[in-house]
């Protein structure tokens, strides 16, 4: 797997509620049930804005956030949409998705598109629902290149960085990582089946524990 980078600038409120907004001002609020210890709770308005997403034109790209709406209604339904802007802020175009997400139950919404020309920037909005009548958190949002939604990450996540300030700035989650003097790749095969031009019965230890038993010919 390639190296990911979620371009979202505020992902999951670890610091503040910066960049996010909506038909109200929402609230960085504990919560539980999701990742994250945190997310942004709007109680009015009827739709919610993440904080920016950093975007090139004519790529296509993923977008995807956790949401919990405490109503009993048994599904809520709407559009989860991707507005893009230029780099002066404004806005150039939509592009967007239906969601459905149970009552009480946290869900993931998601849409793929391709960003148009000139956009730099993109907001991913959830529409129509009224908060006055259940209150809704979101948090942990992923913008990542490529059309397929994929585990959620940032620079919290095991093997991750923040590309900038801790919680307030994109994330890279490398493919690979340094283990002693060697490099273990993350799409590298199972050590128990590794292949390897070292005497055969040769084991592979890490301190006095052994890991696996290495076939291959003598070096």
């Amino acid at each position: 797997m390639a190296t990911r980078r979620n371009t979202c600038s505020n992902p999951c409120l670890t610091n503040d509620v910066a960049g996010w907004g909506g038909g109200s001002a929402p609230t960085r609020t504990p919560v539980v049930g999701f990742g994250r210890p945190f997310a942004a709770r709007y109680t009015a308005g009827t739709f919610s804005s993440t904080a920016r997403c950093a975007v090139a034109a004519g790529l296509t790209y993923t977008f995807s956030e956790y949401v919990y709406i405490d109503n009993v209604a048994p599904l809520i339904s709407g559009s989860v949409y991707v507005e893009w802007r230029n780099a002066g802020g404004g806005v150039i175009t939509y592009s967007n998705a239906p969601y459905s997400a149970p009552g009480r139950t946290v869900t993931r919404v998601s849409v793929t598109a391709t960003a148009p020309a000139g956009a730099v920037t993109a907001e991913v909005i959830t529409d129509n629902y009224n908060f006055g009548t259940g209150p809704g958190d979101f948090t942990m949002v992923l913008a990542e290149l490529g059309e397929a939604l994929l585990a959620y990450f940032d620079g919290d996540t095991a093997g991750a960085r923040w590309d900038g300030a801790p919680g307030n700035s994109s994330s890279t989650l490398e493919d690979e990582v340094t283990e002693g003097p060697g490099r273990l790749s993350a799409s590298a095969e199972p050590l128990a089946v590794l292949e390897a031009a070292v005497r055969p019965g040769a084991v592979v230890t890490a301190g006095a524990a052994p890991l696996a038993t290495v076939r291959g010919t003598s070096a």
